[in-house]
């Protein structure tokens, strides 16, 4: 509960009266308003929601110029508008659930989100540092998953969570912001101590239209940072100097890492022949180097992202250098299920056209035959994409396997035939179990297969239908029952 002028501040003129007025909660969704509930209207069809909302018993309503003309003669309620209603938002959950962790870590990219979020998070809990991370794999507090709907959940859901895990002592929290989210204010408010950015490159354009929306999506995380924070860049992004630039503007700190020599954080990569990864470091005064099974050069991005996270949060390089050897990948993101007839299987849940080319470029070194692949692509989403990574596949891949992934309310083999449009010699089996089960079937001593676009997912959408689909699951049963050694 909190005093209507301690939650809007000098932000919004109040009356004497209102100023005493008692908010006993805040939400964006009408269902989930309560007596003396403050509502904010972020969404279309306002007037439907905000009918509920008063019914239900909001005391007070957040909106727009144009909603305000309508509603600012309503009896016994308060009407505050606001120019942009999310942004402020953002502000009044910051002030109504009083936060207070060390430190609030945000991570964007094109690729990359999840796995540094994960390696972060696991190697806070390994030292002893009570944290959670909060994105595509759900809010995972170092033992368990809570799956969420999106990669970065509704404001109303990201302040519970975070006031869940502070109410409960949790120190750190790394969270991954998307595009959309940041977009729609989503992680508004926040006290973000350093905002990183992995990589950028073309996704999400049937929402922001443009490649140059979805990068001044990313761009904007960098505003939100709080005063005096760190912003991680990693120089291999083309667009690297805009980056540096808001942060400048926003008097961020900045730490460039990536395997330039100019690095803050720079580092090198050299491919053993057992297959493992020898990754040298340098980072200020600190030189050491360590081993790792990840596969891939963007995985060890990933990690190098993560580790001056970490450095950044407190974690001495000694510690962080020691704890390097036991990490894992996350769940679908380049993790290896099993051997069939000496060839190896992984999941990745690569779906755009950059990550399909990286995931591809990577495995080459570890397969010593034929590097094999099944993928789709989503409906109701960037079609421009599909018959790039059609292409890339056929410049990269030895044997293609063209199926469906979420076709959504499209129709799939219009989808399929975009891929293949670049990739004519592709393999098509529109049913993805029979796709896996095929790819494995085929497969030879040396060979790599990547089951690819679905990841940790487990689900699949067809006709505006989930169905349970797991490829890691469909990948083991049909081992198992093939009596596969």
């Amino acid at each position: 509960m909190i005093k209507l002028s301690n939650l809007v501040l000098d932000e919004i003129k109040l009356s004497i009266k209102e100023k005493s007025i008692l908010v006993k909660g805040l939400s964006t969704d009408s269902r989930s308003i309560r007596k003396d509930y403050l509502f904010a209207v972020l969404t279309n069809n306002a007037n439907l929601y905000i009918d509920e909302a008063i019914k239900k018993g909001a005391k007070v309503l957040l909106v727009n110029s144009d909603l305000y003309h309508t509603y600012s003669d309503l009896e016994d309620i308060v009407v505050l508008n606001h120019a942009s209603p999310s942004e402020l938002y953002g502000r009044l959950c910051a002030r109504y659930y009083k936060l207070n962790f060390e430190n609030i870590v945000a991570v964007t990219g094109t690729n990359g989100k999840t796995s540094v979020a994960w390696f972060v998070n696991n190697i806070w809990h390994k030292i002893g540092i009570k944290s959670a991370s909060i994105g595509t794999l759900g809010v995972f507090d170092g033992k368990n998953i809570y799956k969420t709907d999106l990669t970065t959940p509704n404001i109303d859901l990201i302040y519970e969570q975070l006031a869940y895990l502070n109410k409960n002592n949790f120190k750190n929290v790394i969270i991954e912001a998307s595009s959309h989210g940041i977009d729609q204010n989503r992680i508004g408010g926040l006290s973000i101590s350093i905002a990183a950015i992995t990589t950028l490159s073309r996704d999400h354009l049937d929402y922001h239209l443009s490649y140059k929306n979805y990068k001044m999506a990313k761009l904007k995380l960098f505003s939100k940072v709080s005063k005096n924070g760190l912003a991680i860049i990693n120089d291999s992004i083309k667009e690297y100097k805009e980056f540096e630039e808001i942060a400048l503007k926003n008097k961020l700190k900045i730490l460039k890492v990536g395997q330039k020599y100019n690095s803050d954080f720079s580092y090198q990569i050299k491919v053993l022949k057992t297959g493992e990864q020898l990754v040298k470091v340098h980072y200020k005064n600190f030189k050491d180097s360590f081993s790792t099974n990840l596969i891939g050069g963007f995985q060890v991005n990933n990690l190098i992202t993560s580790m001056a996270i970490l450095l950044e949060t407190g974690v001495p390089f000694n510690t962080l250098i020691n704890s390097m050897k036991d990490i894992s990948s996350p769940p679908g993101r380049m993790e290896y299920i099993c051997n069939v007839n000496q060839a190896r299987i992984f999941v990745d849940f690569a779906h755009t056209p950059d990550a399909l080319k990286n995931v591809l470029l990577e495995s080459r070194p570890h397969t010593s035959n034929k590097l094999c692949i099944v993928f789709g692509c989503g409906g109701d989403r960037d079609k421009g994409k599909r018959s790039m990574m059609g292409k890339i596949a056929n410049e990269y891949a030895d044997i293609i396997y063209i199926t469906d992934d979420n076709p959504r309310s499209e129709d799939p083999k219009i989808i399929r035939n975009e891929i293949i449009s670049k990739c004519p010699n592709a393999i098509e089996e529109p049913d993805r179990k029979k796709a896996i089960m095929l790819a494995i079937s085929n497969l030879k001593k040396g060979d790599l297969l990547l089951v690819l676009g679905k990841g940790h997912e487990d689900t699949q959408e067809i006709n505006n239908r989930l169905i349970y689909f797991n490829d890691k699951n469909e990948i083991l049963d049909f081992v198992q029952e093939s009596n596969y050694e």
